[in-house]
């Protein structure tokens, strides 16, 4: 069951601008003011970062990134336009945020997940999103697998960790 406040983006991506319009829907009566297929994620705090895996067969590396701010959990309803925030630029190195929003996921939780989604999926490139959420300690959610990622991050940056799986 789908709860709300939910994360919603185009189904297909296409490189127009449309399909990377994204919206917070506070209601399900909302939704149909937009045109389908549409991709609903139920919206989880988690401090304003996520955390992107880029995955290039053996080997990870983890970078923190700015993401959504936190909502107030309300009985608002209707439709909020967001901010496309995963980019390059969006890197939190050298940004104050709380600690514990900052701490990277455990090693042996990203060993694990990499390792099954090579296998399970095939796949020697690809990145995972991943978000904890805000005050729960570490209960952490993929929010997103994209098979054929980005890469400028993976090769320049100097992530915290970058080890074989």
């Amino acid at each position: 069951m789908l709860h709300f406040s939910s994360f919603v983006k185009p189904l297909v991506l296409d490189g127009t601008a449309k399909s990377h319009e994204l919206f917070l829907a506070y209601d399900h009566i909302s939704l149909s003011k937009l045109e389908p297929p549409l991709v609903l994620q139920e919206f989880v705090n988690h401090g304003g970062v996520l955390f992107k895996v880029y995955v290039v067969g053996e080997t990870f590396k983890v970078v923190r990134r700015f993401s959504l701010p936190d909502v107030e959990q309300s009985n608002n309803v209707g439709l909020v336009p967001l901010p496309r925030v995963s980019f390059t630029a969006a890197s939190t190195v050298g940004a104050y945020l709380d600690p514990h929003v900052l701490d990277l996921p455990p090693f042996p939780l990203i060993e694990k997940l990499a390792g099954e989604l090579r296998q399970r999926l095939g796949l020697l490139l690809f990145n995972i999103d991943i978000m904890r959420e805000h005050g729960s300690g570490d209960n952490f959610y993929v929010i997103d697998i994209n098979y054929f990622p980005e890469m400028g991050t993976f090769i320049t940056s100097t992530a915290p960790w970058e080890f074989n799986c």
